[in-house]
């Protein structure tokens, strides 16, 4: 009888700290029937509320339905919940006697669609129009979703960030709720939210706080905001200093990541305020930021070095220009101010993808929901060849918020495995996919990246993958199945079902058809074997692979407890030979 063994590992891992984005569930895409009840229920509850009224003998009905499920979530990311309703007696006592109809429910107050109903983009246009959302004489209450609309789409926007049932939070709102109005009437939007997660994304630590965004750009008020004369002063004030041609705006280490990550482009000058090189530099740049902002490409300056570190950049002074989170460096005279915008225009203007530098791609993969990268060799001819053929698609991927750069680096080629290139892989919450179709061919390329954003597949990865990830994840899921095998399969069509749910929480769920990999762990029972790792510490689950309730359960348990992991002989033995470290407390069963 194999002995058993309690273990302890020390060692200093690597964490995975990008954030996880839950993929669509495919039952989130279906439009909810309510019954008359509930519906005048969420009239009452809901601020934005879209009804389908239908019948059941309506020729047409299923296929508008099917439509407009197609944009039931991104409604709904825009603060639209979206239901369905069947039953002729409410539509009749809501003054609905035409069916199919599409009721848009704003504050109680009904509007009904007279566009096509199988127009899904147009529906979605009318229902997500942000001047539609308008509320009289009140503050507009916001989501994530369409604050980061407004910002991008505003010359000026006041946004007060509070918390819900908070004393001075209401105090503060109720005051300014008396200059909405003259904001609006001066050209300055003006909105709230509460949303804690949003705030904290903005680096606001302390609320209520209110932020005045001027073409993109963040300007905290520091002022006393119970005064609302005082704070409609300096809204306006500031609406002339947004117009000022000779002063690019300073803004602190948290407004730039939040612009970074917030905003399409965003031209970001690092330097040193006590560098008399840096100073002369500022002022140069500085006749040039109201023709950056006539192209539509925001500039900031700021004396924050950590900006620059972040991406492997450590020389002052440095102008980098970031697209959709991609930063690029210029490489020029800073002090030929028309250079510099006229590359800053190029970097607008161009198709190209972004080549990064092996820190600069840490950081992407790290924070980026989905990325596409593409490994290849400069001057190489097949290289060049694929490289020109994808260019094609980098704007496409643009609208579908994937990410797409190059890299030619011989030892991140080595981390991830790759023997050849040109190589395509597409990034998701950090695990890499890797493309294994003809990369001339460019519509196969981007309907390939789209299907992998789209799709709820436990995704598949390389031997030299799964250890990189073993390293570098804190916690991660693996099944190790074999692809022809029935059981396997049986095993892997359960599991997909919780994949979401494990995404949610946090745990990376992979697979690998490879039981070499699992017996080189001490791991060598019969395929399909379900391993939960953390901090590198196997443990195997024991339970029915098919029984995906039961499975999910255990691993967030596993994620949650703080016990020492039992191993087996076969695992400890694995483990000593990979770790110059690791403490083991052998006991007795029952002792």
């Amino acid at each position: 009888m194999a002995a058993r063994v309690l273990f302890l590992l020390f060692l200093l891992l690597g964490s995975s700290d990008a954030a996880k984005k839950p993929k669509a569930n495919a039952d989130a895409d279906l439009i909810e029937d309510v019954n008359g009840k509930k519906l005048e229920s969420l009239i009452q509850t809901e601020e934005y509320l879209a009804v389908f009224f239908y019948t059941k003998i309506c020729k047409n009905c299923d296929a508008i339905l099917a439509e407009l499920e197609h944009i039931n979530d991104e409604a709904e990311s825009f603060g639209v919940t979206f239901v369905r309703n069947s039953d002729r007696p409410t539509a009749k006592k809501l003054g609905i006697t035409k069916f199919p109809s599409l009721v848009y429910f704003r504050n109680k107050e009904p509007t009904t669609y007279e566009g096509d109903l199988m127009d899904e983009e147009k529906v979605l246009d009318w229902l997500t129009n942000l001047e539609a959302m308008e509320i009289p004489d009140r503050i507009e209450e916001v989501n994530g979703k369409i604050l980061e609309s407004l910002i991008k789409e505003s010359q000026f926007l006041a946004v007060l960030f509070y918390k819900p049932k908070h004393k001075e939070s209401d105090a503060v709102l109720q005051e300014l709720e008396n200059i909405d109005d003259e904001a609006d009437g001066l050209g300055i939007g003006f909105v709230k939210i509460s949303e804690t997660e949003v705030a904290e994304e903005f680096g606001l630590d302390q609320l209520p706080a209110l932020v005045y965004y001027r073409k993109t750009i963040p300007l905290l008020y520091d002022g006393d905001l119970y005064n609302e004369e005082d704070v409609l002063k300096w809204l306006q004030e500031f609406m002339d200093t947004g117009d000022d041609t000779d002063v690019i705006e300073e803004v602190s280490a948290d407004d730039v990541t939040a612009l970074i990550e917030k905003t399409d482009i965003v031209a970001v000058f690092v330097y040193d305020e006590n560098d008399e090189e840096s100073k002369k530099i500022l002022s140069e740049l500085e006749a040039i930021d109201d023709d950056a902002d006539q192209h539509g490409i925001p500039f900031v300056k700021t004396d924050d070095v950590e900006i620059a570190k972040k991406y492997g950049w450590e020389q002052l002074p440095i102008l980098i220009f970031f697209e959709n989170a991609v930063p690029t460096v210029y490489e020029g005279d800073l002090s030929n101010e028309d250079k510099v915008l006229s590359w800053l225009v190029e970097q607008k203007m161009k198709d190209e993808i972004e080549d990064v530098s092996e820190d600069v791609l840490d950081k992407l993969i790290e924070k980026s929901d989905y990325l596409a990268v593409l490994f290849y060799d400069k001057g190489e001819k097949e290289s060049e060849k694929v490289l020109k053929e994808l260019e094609n698609i980098d704007d496409e991927l643009d609208t579908h918020d994937i990410p797409f750069v190059k890299i030619d680096d011989e030892d991140v080629l080595k981390e991830y495995g790759i023997d050849k290139v040109p190589q395509l892989v597409y990034f998701e919450d950090t695990i890499p996919n890797f493309y294994s179709g003809d990369l001339t061919k460019e519509e196969d390329v981007l309907a390939w990246l789209i299907r992998q954003k789209e799709s709820d597949e436990i995704e598949d990865v390389t031997p030299e993958v799964l250890e990189m990830l073993i390293k570098k994840s804190n916690h991660l899921a693996v099944l190790f199945y074999d692809k022809d095998d029935p059981k396997s399969k049986l095993a892997l069509q359960e599991l997909e079902n919780i994949d979401d749910e494990a995404d949610a929480n946090d745990l990376p769920f992979l697979k690998i058809d490879d039981d070499e990999v699992a017996k080189s762990m001490g791991i060598d029972d019969e395929l399909p074997i379900l391993v939960y790792f953390e901090n590198e510490i196997p443990n195997l689950y024991e339970g029915d692979l098919t029984k995906e309730e039961e499975v999910i359960e255990w691993l967030l348990k596993k994620m949650k407890s703080d016990d020492i992991e039992e191993v087996s002989d076969k695992i400890l033995d694995s483990l000593i030979d990979k770790h110059p470290h690791v403490a083991v407390l052998f006991y007795k069963e029952n002792d």
